[in-house]
């Protein structure tokens, strides 16, 4: 990118995507169908799922309609009272 960025000859641009092509290609996940249980997107909503669940098991009935902000503030206060616990 700094080459093209000081250059601005197109042959790099041709070099970037190449590598971004590469890259997507090994991240993509094994198993991509919506209605696989073993999809990745699948395993992190359930994640999400039973995070909300615990949250609301703690006194945030409605962690998934916080905002952003306010959620992992929630969530950092839960870790910390889980580790209270634990001692």
């Amino acid at each position: 990118m700094c080459d093209y960025l000081l250059s601005e000859d197109a042959r790099h641009l041709a070099v970037i995507r190449e590598v971004d092509k590469w890259m997507m290609e090994l991240s993509r996940p094994d198993m991509f169908s919506d209605g696989d249980p073993d999809n990745v997107i699948t395993q992190l909503h359930r994640s999400f799922e039973n995070l909300c669940a615990n949250l609301a098991t703690n006194g945030t009935p409605n962690a998934g309609e916080l905002p952003l902000f306010q959620f992992h503030a929630r969530l950092s206060w839960l870790q910390k009272k889980l580790e209270r616990e634990s001692r």
